[in-house]
């Protein structure tokens, strides 16, 4: 019993190191793509993704067979519509307004996982889910009320934002169902960012986005983009979600609207306001009440197991 919550919380840290490294993503895409296409942004982010993987993906091509090739052209279809949308309502309006409509993201992931997977949550658990998603509105939507006496609305980055919380989880569940084949992550992500980059340059060409090369700063972006969000970010979140669940992982994406505003205050010394203070302490008392109760008491081991 004891080794077996320790190695839930050994997974529930794993998913806050991938909610700590994602935290920027929005802020550095925001200063990259005022200056980069963003299909060129994705293609080149997602290809550099590819050719870090391509070792272990050759290592693991025995593996690969119709069922898991499959789902990993699905879950690659799915996340470039994500990061597609996410992308381009960044540019279109601000990064905070991003945020807000990001922390429907956790919620659909719970809705998909109950209808799919027959996830069984408690009263408790949804509580903490809620006082986490109360504490991510009141970290966004309070600073931009003081700010300008309301809060902007940008019809065309809410439109693209809904797109990218429908589709992303739907590529986090799908890949969980790939690893379950045998095939490893860090090779599912570099299969699945291969597809992602070649959509990309299909859109790139088709829709004759510019096609300017990026600057030694925006290739630093491009490098964290992918590698630490897309790669390493996104393998803690569908690992975590395979051994805590639906309703922990999803408390704690709700941890990186709260970091993505404690950062700045920490390395850029930014005046700490009264709404971090509470939304942060809604976000961390909402991971609490999750993680301190037992998840999914009655799920079978084989079930989650990874490989």
């Amino acid at each position: 019993m004891k080794q077996k919550q320790k190695t839930h919380i050994h997974w529930f840290v794993l998913a806050l190191f991938g909610a700590v490294i994602a935290a920027p993503n929005g802020t550095v895409v925001k200063l990259a793509v005022g200056g980069i296409d963003p299909f060129l942004m994705n293609l080149l982010r997602f290809a550099f993704v590819a050719a870090v993987c391509a070792p272990f993906v050759w290592r693991e091509r025995h593996k690969l067979n119709r069922q898991n090739l499959g789902l990993i052209c699905i879950a690659g279809l799915y996340l470039a519509v994500a990061v597609s949308a996410f992308v381009h309502a960044v540019k279109v309006s601000q990064a905070n307004y991003v945020a807000i409509i990001a922390l429907l993201t956790p919620i659909v992931l719970l809705i998909y996982s109950v209808r799919l997977y027959g996830e069984k949550l408690s009263q408790r658990t949804l509580s903490g889910i809620t006082l986490a998603a109360l504490g991510g509105c009141v970290l966004v939507l309070l600073p931009l009320a003081d700010a300008s006496g309301g809060v902007h609305f940008y019809p065309l980055a809410t439109v693209l934002m809904l797109m990218n919380c429908l589709t992303y989880p739907v590529a986090i569940l799908t890949l969980k169902k790939a690893n379950e084949t045998g095939v490893s992550m860090v090779s599912l992500i570099g299969l699945t960012s291969l597809v992602v980059a070649a959509i990309s340059a299909v859109l790139l060409v088709v829709i004759g986005g510019d096609v300017t090369a990026p600057t030694g700063g925006e290739w630093f972006t491009i490098a964290y983009s992918g590698l630490a969000v897309a790669l390493i970010g996104r393998m803690c979140k569908v690992w975590s979600f395979e051994h805590i669940g639906a309703a922990a992982t999803s408390a704690v994406m709700y941890v990186e609207t709260f970091l993505a505003i404690v950062l700045p205050i920490v390395v850029l010394h930014e005046r700490l306001t009264v709404s971090t203070v509470v939304g942060g302490m809604l976000v961390l008392a909402g991971v609490y009440v999750v993680e301190s109760h037992r998840l999914l008491a009655h799920r079978q081991h084989h079930f989650w197991r990874s490989h």
